[in-house]
């Protein structure tokens, strides 16, 4: 009794510490073209989704290395950071000789930093800026920092402190024919203490370099707050590299980049992952007038289901004017596949035989990972098929001169083609034909053959109404339903659906983003990684240097869980 319950007891401590308290986040890299923000090749995006502790989710771009990178990094950034969720840049200012005038910022670095589940999904690339776009007023840098023609450089400023004011500061002078350099630190919790928190190196260098200043800095999206961390400069003017300069530029600079409201999203629930196999979805809802800007910051919280994937619904058909938009969990049951688009879209004739662009009614998309239903992809859930076909070819079909005055009208669900089962109705000159037909819906798998054919009694233009679903991983179109509404004389006859079928194409343009998914599957158990420590040579590019690849390790709560299944078998045994 007394080794039984031990072996109890173990297994209790166990069912607690199994639940393990970590992040998941996107591990992967792409290239860039210089000046650009997105991958040149999506298909790079081989990305697995890692769980980390005491880590949080980052997107970087570098200049240097032409790629973007998806990874993580350790909480303990904290240091030199105000919150997990920024955006932090690297920008270079640099004076042009040749024309007299300064280039518009260089970014050499950029980060995005959040702290929820998958935050750091590729899908949100096209929402973040290039960069922070530092500006100062030309004029005021040029006075600073630009020898004038009457004048000759001879001189910098020498010396390395770390004070409270720079109002005493007195830094020696030293004869210089190359470049002025200062490396200031304007929010360095590791030099800066009760009695210093300016620290900076004001020296010459020997080479003679291009007059520029290089701002690192930060904006955090919660607070909506923007500091500088670091002014570094480099000048050819009488000691520019004097402290007080620095303070100086600092005042004067500011950021002009626009940001998405999109990157303002973090859901409201940011709860662990229950380690039991369910999956975790965005979940809330919207209801607003088309093109309104009313939810544009959706307000979501995660829940966990089982046997479900994620969705996105955008509904524009339920109230003439409005949109439904939904985010949560679909039952797997009856779905066609695991990650597809899904819409309904018309596309309407007019008695001019020109089109009405096609109008997407309903369009949902589904994905079977993990907060794959980004509430920052709605925006982007626009268009789908974009079908489309030669206007006369379809009129054919649709109208005719002649007064309408019968339609078919059946009802068939079979596995044999029983289109004579239709008879001919009168219908009125203003009315219509009308036939839903059931090519591959889902309430209908039971037969080959589903169609509902009848007469409308009133007048509008022809249209075909196509629900179609998309799969995304394989390039599949599947029709699962097509609605007709003509105005010739039997016209809404099964035979009419297929051939207009051989003559829509279609373009579809979804987002290249759409198109992702990570290579491993989210509900195999979790492979922990050890935090990497932070140190103080990258606390001034905290985001935008990549951490070292993690070591896959077993995490303190593993190694327990071990020891004690070990414990429990020994003591089994010998019992």
């Amino acid at each position: 009794m007394h080794y039984s319950s031990i072996i109890i007891i173990g297994f209790v401590f166990l069912g607690t510490i199994i639940q393990i308290n970590c992040l998941q986040c996107y591990k992967c890299s792409c290239s860039v073209n210089v000046g650009e923000q997105t991958c040149k090749d999506d298909s790079e995006l081989q990305c697995i989704i890692e769980y980390v502790e005491n880590n949080y989710c980052t997107i970087a771009r570098t200049l240097s290395s032409s790629n973007i990178t998806f990874d993580h990094r350790p909480t303990s950034d904290l240091i030199f950071l105000e919150s997990l969720h920024y955006l932090r840049a690297v920008e270079q200012i640099i004076y042009l000789e040749s024309s007299s005038s300064w280039h518009p910022p260089i970014v050499k670095e950029f980060s995005y930093g959040c702290d929820w589940n998958l935050c750091n999904t590729p899908s949100i690339l096209s929402l973040l800026p290039k960069g922070l776009t530092f500006t100062a007023d030309s004029n005021f840098l040029t006075n600073q920092l630009i020898t004038p023609s009457n004048e000759t450089f001879t001189t910098c400023a020498s010396c390395t402190k770390c004070v409270n004011s720079t109002a005493a500061i007195t830094c020696a002078t030293v004869p210089c024919s190359g470049t002025c350099e200062i490396d200031d630190h304007l929010d360095d919790p590791v030099q800066h203490n009760s009695s210093c928190s300016f620290q900076f190196t004001s020296v010459c260098l020997t080479e003679k370099l291009n007059t520029s200043i290089q701002i690192t800095g930060t904006y955090y999206i919660d607070d909506k707050i923007f500091t500088i961390s670091e002014i570094d400069v480099w000048c050819k003017k009488n000691n520019c590299n004097d402290p007080p300069h620095v303070q100086n530029i600092q005042r004067n600079i500011t950021f002009i980049a626009e940001i998405n409201d999109q990157l303002y999203f973090r859901p409201q629930a940011t709860t662990s992952k229950p380690n039991t196999g369910l999956l975790g979805c965005y979940a809330c809802h919207c209801d607003r007038a088309v093109g309104s800007d009313d939810c544009k910051i959706l307000e979501c919280t995660i829940e966990y289901q089982d046997k479900s994937y994620c969705e996105i619904v955008r509904n524009f058909k339920e109230i003439p004017g409005r949109e439904f938009i939904q985010l949560g969990h679909v039952a797997q049951t009856n779905l066609p596949y695991r990650h597809f688009i899904h819409a309904e879209e018309e596309l309407i004739l007019y008695t001019n035989l020109t089109w009405h662009p096609p109008a997407v009614n309903f369009i949902s998309y589904i994905c079977d990972w993990e907060l794959c239903n980004d509430g920052r992809l709605v925006d982007k859930l626009i268009t789908s098929f974009q079908f489309t076909a030669e206007p006369s070819e379809i009129a054919a079909y649709l109208q005719s001169p002649e007064p309408l005055t019968h339609c078919a009208e059946c009802e068939v669900c079979s596995n044999f083609s029983s289109f004579d089962q239709c008879t001919n109705v009168s219908c009125s000159s203003g009315g219509r034909c009308y036939i839903d037909q059931y090519i591959k819906h889902p309430d209908y798998s039971n037969c080959v053959y589903a169609f509902k054919a009848e007469c409308e009694n009133f007048a509008t233009e022809s249209s075909i109404i196509l629900t179609a679903t998309y799969n995304i991983d394989d390039g599949t179109l599947d029709y699962e339903e097509v609605n007709v509404y003509c105005s010739k004389n039997g016209c809404n006859q099964p035979a009419t659906v297929y051939s207009l079928l051989e003559l829509i194409d279609e373009d579809i343009k979804l987002d290249s983003l759409f198109f992702i998914r990570p290579i491993t599957n989210t509900t195999a158990p979790p492979i922990i990684t050890e935090p990497t420590p932070s140190s103080p040579a990258t606390a001034t590019a905290t985001a935008t240097t990549p951490s070292s690849s993690p070591i896959t390790a077993i995490s303190r709560s593993a190694a327990i869980i071990i020891f004690l299944i070990r414990l429990c078998v020994s003591l089994f045994i010998i019992n």
